[in-house]
């Protein structure tokens, strides 16, 4: 189940993927909590990001729990790489952004690890 799921992303991962040897993209993001990622927090590390919004994220739902399997399994794989789930918070209005950001931080306890918004769109 686990390389079913990883192969499904692969093939869509592959449309947007950088090419060999470009540099990952500038990019800053802040979770529920309100604790901020950036490119340089996590340079020296391989990174899958997992981009959805509020409509997609139940899309990656067997990728993400299969993902979570393999990293409670493999403790040095969380070391040498990270996952990265962002939402595209970009289209919160400024009277909802604190309920945004609250259901970032409920989601990010429920799933067991840090959800980020892109706030920017950026």
């Amino acid at each position: 189940m686990v390389a079913a799921a990883l192969s499904s992303f692969l093939l869509v991962a592959n449309a947007a993927a950088l090419d060999n040897g470009a540099a990952a993209p500038d990019f800053s993001v802040i979770s529920g909590e309100g604790q901020r990622l950036a490119l340089e927090d996590i340079k020296d590390r391989a990174a899958l990001v997992l981009y959805e919004t509020r409509e997609t994220k139940e899309d990656n739902r067997e990728l993400k729990n299969a993902l979570n399997k393999l990293y409670a399994q493999n403790s040095e794989l969380g070391k040498a790489s990270i996952v990265l789930s962002v939402i595209d918070c970009s289209g919160a209005a400024w009277p909802f952004k604190g309920i945004w950001r609250k259901e970032l931080a409920k989601n990010s306890e429920k799933e067991k690890i840090t959800i980020y918004g892109d706030w920017d769109g950026k």
